[in-house]
């Protein structure tokens, strides 16, 4: 309960995103190139995390806030590690 799952469409809409590393039902993971993408344009420019998404080809909708909100953290939290964004 509580988890929100792509459908065939959606799932297909994300595979096509450059950005997208994989993707399943449930997860998706981003290239590197992404998550830098990600912090830079929210650094530098100050871009609504949105906004963010959207430039970058994936619909916030599909994405929804907690699963953004999820996404933001764990690659903040990645790329605060000793090791890095991976």
């Amino acid at each position: 309960m509580g988890k929100n799952l792509f459908t065939e469409e959606q799932l297909n809409e994300l595979k096509n995103n450059p950005f997208t590393l994989s993707v399943n039902e449930q997860q998706i993971r981003f290239t590197v190139e992404f998550k830098k993408y990600l912090l830079d344009e929210r650094e530098k420019n100050n871009t609504p995390w949105k906004e963010v998404f959207s430039k970058a080809g994936y619909d916030p909708k599909v994405l929804g806030k907690s699963r953004m909100d999820a996404i933001i953290n764990a690659i903040r939290k990645e790329a605060a590690s000793p090791k890095g964004l991976h």
